[in-house]
C-alpha cells in the first residue's frame, strides 16, 4: 500500500503541491509569487542603508573634504521549521477500496494538507511568535512584530531582525525611525478617506509608496461605505487573480480574513517589494515519501517548509488600528 499511495502522489499531486500558486489571500498569493530559495541555512541577511552622504559644493581650487560616514548595518533573521502530516487510517482505506474511490481519498487528503499548510502559513505572517515560528506583521506573544501595532503612539520598540528600534534607527531628516513603521495614535472612531490618505502619505518616501491596503472584513465595510465613483471599482490585477477588491488612489485595497483575526480594527499599507519569502533550497512545500508509523494503523506524509519572512523595509509599511465605524 505504502508504494501505491506513493507512486499515485508522485503522478498526479505533486507538481500541484510543488507548484501552488493561489493562496488564501491576495496578499500571500502575491508574496508566495515573490518567494525565493536560498542556499544558508544559518539565516538571512541583507544589508540596510540608514545614512545619506552629504554632497559638497566647491568653489574653484576648494579643497573637497573626504570624511567617512557609516551608511549600511546589516540585519539578520533566522530560519524556521514547520512540519504538516496528512494521514490515511486503515479504516478509511477499507470504507473507500476500488481504484477510484482510493484516488478520490487521496486526492481530498492533499487537498487539505495543501489548504492547511497555506492557512497555518498565513497566520504566522501575522502573528508568528519569532521563536519556533516567523516573525510576523504584527507582533507576536513574546516579540515585538515587524509592525508594532501595540505602540498606538507611534513610537515603536524591541529588537526586530537584529536592529533595535529607538536605538540603532536613530537619524535625520529622511533617516529618523528608519526601522518602524508608520504607526500613528489609534483612530478611535470612524474611518474617513483623509485617514487613509494619511496612512498611504505616512508609508511614501520618494518613489517608495504602498501598493497594497488591507484590513479585516469588518474594517472593509466602513471604507466600502465612504468609497464613491471609481474607488467602488474592482482593483484589475486583485481581480485576475480572483480576489474581491476597491481601488484607491490606484492601490488595491482587500479584505484577509487572517489580517482580521489578527487585528480586527486596523487597517494597514504595504509596498510588497519590501516584503520577503525565503525558502531553505529544497525546502519549499517539501513532501516526504509516504510510510506506515509504528504501532499506529494509518499511513502517513509529512510536508516540511524551512523559512523565514522578512520586513526589508519597515518604514514603507505601516497601520492604524481601533477603527470603530
Amino acid at each position: 500500500m505504502v508504494g501505491q499511495l506513493e507512486a499515485t502522489t508522485q503522478k498526479y499531486h505533486d507538481k500541484e503541491l510543488k507548484d501552488c500558486t493561489r493562496y488564501r489571500s491576495y496578499y500571500m498569493t502575491k508574496l508566495m509569487a515573490r518567494s525565493r530559495e536560498f542556499v544558508d541555512g544559518r539565516s538571512y541577511t541583507w544589508p540596510l542603508k540608514y545614512a545619506r552622504l552629504t554632497t559638497q559644493w566647491l568653489s574653484e581650487y576648494q579643497k573637497q573634504e573626504r570624511n567617512p560616514v557609516e551608511q549600511i548595518t546589516q540585519a539578520e533573521e533566522p530560519y524556521v521549521f514547520s512540519s504538516t502530516s496528512c494521514i490515511l487510517s486503515e479504516q478509511e482505506l477499507k470504507k473507500n477500496q476500488g481504484k477510484e474511490r482510493i484516488l478520490h481519498l487521496l486526492s481530498k487528503k492533499l487537498q487539505m494538507l495543501k489548504d492547511d499548510v497555506a492557512k497555518d502559513l498565513a497566520t504566522q505572517i501575522w502573528i508568528g511568535d519569532g521563536i519556533k515560528e516567523p516573525t510576523g506583521l504584527l507582533s507576536g506573544t513574546s516579540t515585538a512584530g515587524w509592525i508594532d501595532m501595540s505602540a498606538d503612539t507611534g513610537s515603536q520598540s524591541g529588537t526586530v531582525a537584529g536592529i533595535v528600534r529607538g536605538t540603532d534607527d536613530v537619524g535625520a531628516g529622511l533617516y529618523t525611525n528608519w526601522w518602524q513603521a508608520h504607526v500613528d495614535a489609534d483612530i478611535g472612531g470612524a474611518i474617513t478617506e483623509g485617514w487613509i490618505n494619511k496612512l498611504i502619505q505616512g508609508c511614501s518616501h520618494d518613489a517608495d509608496s504602498p501598493d497594497m491596503l488591507i484590513s479585516g472584513k469588518v474594517v472593509h465595510q466602513y471604507v466600502y461605505a465612504i468609497a464613491t465613483g471609481l474607488e467602488r471599482e474592482e482593483h484589475k490585477d486583485a481581480a485576475k487573480l480572483g480576489f474581491k477588491s476597491i481601488s484607491i488612489n490606484g492601490i488595491p485595497y482587500v479584505w484577509d480574513e487572517d489580517c482580521g483575526s489578527a487585528d480586527a480594527d486596523g487597517i494597514f499599507a504595504f509596498r510588497l517589494a519590501d516584503h520577503g519569502l525565503y525558502f531553505l533550497k529544497g525546502s519549499k512545500m517539501d513532501r516526504k515519501p509516504w510510510f506506515k508509523p509504528e504501532d499506529q494503523r494509518a499511513y502517513a506524509c509529512d510536508m516540511y517548509n524551512d523559512l523565514t519572512f522578512v520586513v526589508e523595509v519597515p518604514r514603507n509599511q505601516g497601520g492604524y488600528g481601533g477603527i470603530t465605524g
